[in-house]
């Protein structure tokens, strides 16, 4: 019907998250993998792993959130969800993967 209440909204950020988990952590480990025999070190495949489950956690969050606040705004989220999903998680997950190596090397 077009109506979200608070009890749904709950259940599928519930959900989303969960997923964000699952395919963070498959990437993680995949990736972790490749940045230890990589650069030959399990820190920077720790970042990256890290930054993975992180940035995947992030954006399922922000893909199911993003058309909800942009119903409430009144604009057609169809249109805008795409292009303004993709800016925002591809330049926030840079800026995760880039916090989390300085935090971790010590930069």
């Amino acid at each position: 019907t077009g109506s979200l209440s608070v009890k749904k909204w709950f259940l599928v950020m519930k959900k989303e998250l969960l997923i964000g988990f699952m395919i963070g952590i498959t990437l993680g480990l995949t990736l972790y993998v490749r940045g230890f025999f990589w650069r030959g070190g399990p820190t920077v495949g720790m970042v990256v792993a890290i930054s993975m489950v992180a940035i995947s956690l992030w954006s399922n969050l922000l893909g199911s959130l993003l058309p909800i606040l942009l119903t409430k705004f009144k604009l057609d989220p169809a249109v805008i969800s795409s292009p303004l999903l993709t800016t925002v998680v591809d330049s926030t997950g840079l800026l995760i993967y880039f916090t989390l190596a300085d935090y971790i090397f010590h930069l």
